[in-house]
């Protein structure tokens, strides 16, 4: 059945503008073949896609790679699956390690956010970029906590970040290691980022 539209009624369309006149204000469009002008006063602008957290990014980049040759559609069901299911648990295996991979605060915001990264898993999002912090667990010079990568040990040193040592983590990075460390946590200049 097709949908009835009435005068007045705001609608969408997919098409692809072919040019415009400034001074007319109008946008020549193309759909399905079709030439039409519009007046631009008319558009309305898309709607501002959602901003989601880095954590949710890298699970949903993850899920993406599950998915061979371009199935997004089959990992957009199992995505919104997984963040209706957030809250509830599930014995669904790639439901329980995506839970698995949130701490409290993360499963917190998915029950909080759902619509929002429902609608971001359909029309795009784009990625907050999450405050970063030193953990100064010493009050000295190279007292800051050191992550090296290539042996995955903790150490204290200077707050120098190298290719190797990571010294800057996110709120949730540090409460996953220990959340005592959010204590020491100091906020990472814009300039050191």
């Amino acid at each position: 059945m097709t949908q009835q539209f009435r005068t007045g009624d705001t609608v969408q369309f997919t098409g692809e503008i072919r040019g415009f006149d400034v001074d007319e204000r109008t946008l020549e469009v193309s759909m399905n073949g079709l030439n039409r002008v519009i007046r631009m006063d008319s558009v309305v602008p898309a709607p501002a896609l959602v901003v989601v957290p880095q954590w949710f990014d890298t699970i949903y980049r993850d899920t993406k790679r599950v998915y061979l040759e371009g199935k997004y559609d089959a990992c957009n069901v199992d995505m919104i699956r997984m963040i209706c299911a957030a809250e509830f648990g599930s014995s669904h295996n790639q439901l329980i390690a995506f839970t698995d991979k949130l701490s409290t605060a993360a499963t917190e915001y998915v029950i909080k956010h759902k619509l929002d990264l429902i609608r971001a898993v359909l029309d795009g999002y784009t990625v907050e970029k999450e405050p970063l912090y030193y953990v100064k667990v010493v009050d000295d010079k190279c007292g800051y906590l050191n992550y090296e990568v290539s042996s995955g040990i903790y150490d204290l040193a200077d707050k120098g970040n190298d290719d190797d040592v990571k010294t800057q983590y996110t709120e949730l990075e540090i409460k996953e290691i220990n959340e005592k460390l959010w204590a020491v946590a100091v906020p990472v200049k814009d300039d050191e980022a």
